[in-house]
């Protein structure tokens, strides 16, 4: 198991400095294996399979679906085959979401602002570097590893969009 972001069984990962309290893990179990994941209340939580099968909650997963949690307490993973996947939970924002394709902001006003700035090569306001898996240690002090995501908290619903590159 890898840590990305918050922490799990006093292991804190790289990710640091976050606006919201989140845990976000990248977990490999082998066939047989069960894990269970601790979901606080005022959190919600996801778990994205991206290899493999496995029974989240006594829902059975396969390969790139993703299940959501909004309630408190534990929530149990048995694979029924070599499994990767990945864990993320966060305290709920209670903020209002407009989301535009790619773009995700509060507000449509937020929304027309930052498509206009896309569209006039301004959105991306500093140089950065793409990270991958494949690098050994990559510096991921305030960003979150190949994937963007947004908890809808106030509807109780996930709106996600992972780049996964495993």
């Amino acid at each position: 198991m890898r840590v990305i972001a918050g922490a799990y069984k006093n292991i804190t990962g790289p990710v640091q400095e976050l606006v919201v309290d989140i845990e976000y893990l990248d977990v490999r179990l082998k066939k047989g294996m069960a894990l269970s994941h601790a979901a606080k209340k005022g959190y919600t939580s996801f778990c994205y399979l991206i290899e493999g099968a496995g029974e989240f909650d006594d829902t059975k997963l396969e390969q790139a679906q993703l299940i959501l949690f909004t309630e408190a307490g534990s929530i149990a993973i048995k694979a029924i085959e070599d499994i990767h996947y990945i864990f993320v939970t966060g305290k709920q924002l209670n903020e209002p979401i407009a989301w535009g394709g790619p773009i995700v902001m509060n507000t449509r006003e937020e929304l027309e602002i930052a498509f206009r700035e896309l569209d006039e090569g301004t959105f991306i306001k500093k140089k950065s570097r793409v990270w991958t898996s494949e690098d050994s240690s990559p510096p991921l002090r305030g960003i979150i590893s190949n994937s963007l995501w947004l908890l809808d908290n106030s509807a109780k619903k996930l709106q996600c969009a992972l780049l996964l590159k495993f």
